[in-house]
């Protein structure tokens, strides 16, 4: 992949985390001070998946930035590591006893980060589920977030005609197994692609959304034409040239 696509992915990525934060802010009234109370100052939480994913660090300012436009105290806090639930769920916990309102919450396990949200609803705080679903996914107060199924077959369609006549091998390279954007976008890609029997996959890595890892696992993956990063950072690391890789925009 060139270093100008790379820099086109990586400016949208920034550009997409700013606009979820500054909605996330703006569009939800849990996040307003009260009129009755101005001098009440509330204080809300960002969780975020880690802070070693630009969408993530990007989200965070933008929501520190948005955060202050409304009087409001921002806690931004996230994983050590992409599939950290359990310092998801710790992070839950010490914000309720903190007094937070409202938790914003990029869940790394769907499922896992269960027990902590329903902790938070019995102490009275508002949970609202960003990015990634939880499971199930009308725990949360609210959800904001792309179609990732839909996403997916978008980038398996386009794929699919950017290899044009040639065979595919595919080789995935997944986040963390057990998270809805991650099955979403596989099955979604695969699905696009046109084979939602996995017939073509010629390897499956786990990278848990970190670069290094996807860099590590594709060098070890030199036969497949067809690449798919399900993680954002894991998608600009692919050695090969653009007329080896089908990658979508």
């Amino acid at each position: 992949m060139t270093s100008s696509r790379a820099g086109l992915i990586r400016t949208a990525l920034r550009v997409g985390a700013g606009v979820t934060a500054a909605g996330l802010l703006s569009s939800s009234s849990w996040f307003l001070p009260d009129p009755a109370g101005a001098q009440n100052k509330i204080t809300v939480a960002l969780i975020t998946k880690t802070l070693s994913n630009p969408f993530f660090v990007a989200m965070g300012a933008a929501a520190k930035e948005e955060a202050a436009k409304k009087n409001v105290t921002l806690i931004f806090e996230a994983g050590k590591y992409d599939g950290d639930n359990a310092t998801q769920m710790s992070e839950m916990d010490d914000l309720v006893t903190r007094g937070v309102k409202t938790i914003a919450l990029v869940p790394n396990l769907s499922a896992g980060i269960v027990p902590a949200v329903k902790r938070a609803h019995a102490a009275g705080v508002k949970v609202l589920a960003i990015d990634t679903a939880l499971d199930p996914a009308d725990l949360s107060d609210s959800f904001i977030a792309t179609d990732n199924l839909k996403a997916g077959i978008l980038n398996g369609k386009w794929a699919k005609d950017a290899m044009g006549s040639q065979t595919a091998k595919i080789a995935l390279l997944e986040g963390t197994p057990g998270g809805e954007v991650n099955s979403d976008r596989m099955n979604g890609f695969l699905q696009g692609f046109g084979d939602p029997g996995r017939k073509l996959v010629v390897a499956d890595e786990i990278t848990n959304g970190d670069q290094g890892k996807g860099q590590t696992a594709m060098e070890n993956v030199l036969l497949p034409l067809t690449f798919l990063g399900l993680e954002d950072e894991v998608a600009l690391v692919s050695p090969h040239g653009d007329d080896q890789v089908a990658l979508a925009p």
